[in-house]
């Protein structure tokens, strides 16, 4: 039987999970699983993905929703957590949001008007009394349809030589940040395509992932490209950075996440399960967070002054919490 192994596809799996079995007495595995289209082997393991993210959630912060795996049937419960309106949070009325946005960014031209009329409707819906929605985000839609959208603008504004205004979300960031950006170049690496452009609020050179732009527009004013400007210092080995200033550091992932890492890009598969990913990274300070944020899944392997500067990090945040 083929299993859809994706992180998306377990999402899916996990929303149709839960709620089927909020029902009586439960519903034996075989039985879900064969709904699903998949083994019971694959139903326990998205249910064991569920029960350990538990460790992320403040104390108090989860609703009193129980899972019990128990003799080849799962049960979840109170069945009233299901049967109640949805309401959302301030913090995932913002994740939301600016999720569908991202989706409809990423999508043909065709499917965009759609992904954003979702979007409002569950703004408008589903957000508890009292929490301010962020204000809508505008998806810049041209081309000729044959090229994504974001990326035929911004390829047009490098030509013409344009600035652009841009929305632009950070990992880790709650909100997007806005800029105006000079488009030098677009490139592509590791399947993801990025725009090389002059930031004149960091008044250098940066790299802006295209599916982190949540909105683009005409600015301003005009410019000329440096003549010593080279894009090519700026991608090798399949993925971009800054040549004259990266870094190699070796990341080691757990079993628990190694699917998820390996989706993101090229990965060395360990015996034990785990993947181990090279990066050559600009500015240091971000794979410092990055290892943190997946703590305790993740481990500098090398070199060892990275190592370091991840253990002084982790020492900064637990004295702030304590």
């Amino acid at each position: 039987m083929a299993e859809r192994l994706t992180a998306e596809a377990q999402l899916e799996r996990i929303l149709y999970l839960l709620p089927a079995a909020a029902r009586g007495e439960g519903r034996p595995l075989r039985e879900l699983a064969a709904e699903l289209g998949v083994t019971p082997e694959q139903v326990a393991d998205d249910v064991t993905t569920v029960t350990a993210r538990d460790f992320y959630h403040p104390a108090g912060s989860m609703p009193g929703l129980s899972i019990l795996l128990e003799n080849d049937r799962l049960w979840v419960g109170p069945r009233s957590a299901f049967e109640r309106p949805v309401r959302l949070t301030p913090r995932e009325a913002l994740a939301l949001g600016l999720g569908v946005r991202t989706l409809a960014a990423e999508a043909p031209p065709e499917r965009r008007p759609g992904l954003l009329e979702l979007a409002a409707r569950l703004e408008a819906e589903l957000v508890a009394p009292g929490v301010a929605v962020p204000p809508p985000l505008v998806v810049v839609a041209t081309g000729d349809g044959a090229d994504d959208g974001m990326r035929a603008f911004l390829r047009e504004s490098a030509e013409a030589r344009r600035a652009v205004a841009i929305e632009y979300l950070k990992p880790g960031d709650a909100a997007p940040e806005r800029r105006v950006i000079h488009p030098y170049a677009l490139v592509a690496a590791g399947g993801v395509w990025y725009v090389l452009a002059w930031c004149t609020v960091r008044e250098d050179v940066r790299v802006f992932r295209l599916d982190r732009i949540l909105e683009a527009r005409e600015a301003e004013g005009t410019y000329e490209v440096p003549a010593d400007f080279d894009p090519r210092a700026y991608v090798a080995e399949g993925r971009v950075y800054r040549a004259d200033e990266d870094v190699e550091v070796a990341v080691r992932y757990s079993p628990r996440i190694a699917r998820w890492i390996v989706e993101q890009g090229p990965a060395e598969r360990l015996d034990d399960g785990g993947v181990l990913v090279r990066y050559r990274v600009a500015d240091p300070g971000w794979l410092v967070r990055h290892v943190l944020q997946h703590a305790p899944d993740a481990e500098v392997v090398e070199p060892e002054w990275f190592r370091a500067q991840v253990r002084e990090a982790a020492g900064r945040v637990v004295g702030t919490l304590a």
